[in-house]
């Protein structure tokens, strides 16, 4: 079964805003998922980031109490802090790419909606071409109208201006 390539793209700018469209769609599911995990990263950092200055305030006591505490207490309660800062610094780097994730679809987004506008907007125009191509005879005799009444003003401001300089420079001599 063979297509006619015209029959296929029938109006090319409608299939471009439906491609446009399509993807924007796209990328707002895409956002909407990422921010789910943005939401869910941070509460995850948070989480761990208390976590965190709990086990320091830990530290901070054993410090104090360096003498009474055990020493396989201070190896654990080390080991765990060790533990947290690596898991919370994974954690930030996640939070950070869905982050940057996020914004790039933002500005796809809002890049794609300029063009799409911009189509649209060019859609209208070539309407109103066409409008135009229909009546181009009288378009142009408008034109030609416009370029004489343009004519006879500036002629008409020259014997203004020239007419009262030439009777001043004779008063003058």
């Amino acid at each position: 079964m063979e297509f006619d390539r015209e029959q296929v793209i029938a109006d090319p700018r409608q299939e471009i805003i439906t491609l446009i469209s399509d993807e924007m769609a796209t990328i707002k599911r895409k956002m909407t998922e990422i921010k789910s995990q943005v939401d869910q990263q941070q509460l995850m950092v948070d989480r761990e980031q208390q976590r965190n200055v709990d086990i320091v305030a830990d530290l901070q006591n054993i410090h104090n109490n360096l003498d009474t505490v055990p020493r396989q207490d201070i190896r654990e309660k080390y080991e765990e802090a060790l533990a947290v800062r690596s898991r919370l610094g994974t954690m930030r780097g996640q939070l950070e790419k869905f982050q940057s994730s996020y914004d790039m679809l933002q500005k796809d987004q809002q890049l794609l909606s300029a063009i799409l506008t911009k189509i649209q907007g060019v859609d209208m125009l070539d309407a109103g071409r066409e409008e135009t191509e229909m009546g181009g005879r009288s378009q142009m005799n408008i034109v030609r109208i416009v370029q004489a009444q343009e004519d006879e003003r500036q002629r008409l401001a020259r014997q203004m201006h020239d007419g009262p300089a030439q009777s001043l420079t004779n008063f003058i001599l």
